[in-house]
């Protein structure tokens, strides 16, 4: 009898000292990705310094128009430009750019280099730093290694778009309303609100986002209005500068520029147009991130396998994570739907990145519902947190 005790209890101490060892080595891993992915971010900043088409031909051309001209800016906006420079889309990237270039007196070609991996670090910071909140240093890890090793995060972090950007102000925005749900604070509300507002003043379907974001508080917090209300609130700012922005300075989107509400509509009802972007879009989600393997349903897979327990009011917030991720992706469905482009070409070169706009967050909630690495090797009693510990006084010699 006091040996089979004696076992337990040695079993119970093993089991809990694997898990420390194994966050352990999963931090030091994700260290060793976080410095080369900085060794190789200083190499494309000087080798590449230019991004790709969309990075000079969009962000970094009205950064340069508002720096070396700054008496007739707003040519940054005319309509004369060539529709593939986009002179509606917002400026929060230009902004910053041109910020830089003031700094620097001068068109520093490595300066959207550093906003690109700078937006880069601190995605991959704050999606470790929310885990680590929530589900303890092992899973922020993983969290980590995983968005490290992602091939378009790499891709796009270093391509100099506002993709990467608008994907870490989406998951900041998710992630403060999900702290504001399990641990009620004004100032997490008012900052997510503030973060959904910078969503839309960062890339048009940041629009989406603050419009899914705002009716996923209002049907959450109904029977709280003070709580949607300091959402909006928060948004008011950059609302308002993108408001000024579009009525005052750049021309239509080239979405619904020329088109009507009749044609609008009409497309709508083109059944077979669903089919084609429902395919495409389940496509690109089974490869999220560009990875050579379905990577995402494999996690999907291992937290159904291995499910994470929540209590009821963190089972609510988690809910509204994965609506507001659901819903956005239902915002970018339907802007295909009433396209004005050939479907086919539209859907080929920009779906991929419209997935990864919200990859962190498809990232992030298959992680909070996942069993954390502390429990992989746990039996069943040390899972179940209701358990009364092991008395030590009380087992027979």
């Amino acid at each position: 009898m006091v040996r089979v005790k004696k076992n337990a209890l040695s079993e119970t101490a093993n089991s809990q000292i694997k898990p420390i060892r194994l966050e352990v080595i999963l931090f030091i891993v994700f260290l060793i990705l976080l410095a080369l992915y900085l060794f190789f971010a200083l190499i494309i900043a000087y080798t590449q310094p230019h991004g790709t088409f969309d990075a000079y031909a969009i962000w970094n051309l009205k950064a340069r128009f508002i720096f070396l001209d700054p008496t007739h800016w707003q040519r940054a906006f005319s309509r004369e430009l060539y529709w593939k420079t986009h002179p509606d889309y917002p400026l929060f990237i230009p902004i910053n750019v041109f910020r830089l270039f003031q700094f620097g007196s001068k068109t520093l070609p490595q300066a959207p280099e550093m906003i690109a991996v700078g937006f880069s670090f601190v995605l991959v910071g704050f999606l470790f730093a929310f885990l680590r909140h929530f589900r303890g240093l092992g899973q922020a890890s993983i969290g980590g290694i995983l968005m490290l090793v992602t091939p378009m995060f790499m891709r796009i972090g270093f391509a100099q778009t506002a993709d990467l950007p608008l994907a870490y102000i989406i998951l900041v925005s998710t992630a403060l309303l999900y702290l504001a749900i399990v641990e009620w604070h004004p100032g997490y509300t008012l900052l997510a609100g503030l973060f959904a507002g910078f969503s839309a003043w960062t890339k048009n379907e940041g629009l989406i986002f603050i419009l899914v974001s705002s009716v996923s508080c209002i049907i959450l917090w109904r029977k709280k209005l003070l709580r949607p209300l300091l959402f909006v609130a928060g948004a008011i700012f950059p609302l308002i500068c993108v408001i000024v922005f579009k009525s005052i300075y750049a021309p239509p989107n080239d979405l619904f520029a020329g088109q009507t509400i009749e044609m609008i509509v009409a497309r709508f009802i083109i059944f077979s147009r669903y089919g084609l972007i429902l395919l495409s879009m389940l496509r690109n989600l089974f490869w999220a991130g560009g990875w050579a393997i379905p990577v995402i349903p494999l996690l999907i897979v291992f937290a159904i396998l291995l499910p994470k327990k929540m209590d009821s009011t963190e089972r609510i917030a988690y809910i509204a994570f994965c609506s507001i991720t659901g819903l956005s992706l239902l915002g970018y469905f339907a802007i295909y739907v009433i396209t004005p482009y050939s479907l086919e070409w539209h859907i080929r070169y920009s779906m991929d990145r419209l997935i990864f706009q919200v990859y962190p967050l498809i990232l992030t909630a298959i992680l909070l519902k996942m069993r954390t690495p502390q429990e992989w090797f746990s039996n069943s009693n040390l899972i179940n947190p209701n358990l009364v510990p092991i008395n030590k006084s009380k087992i027979e010699h």
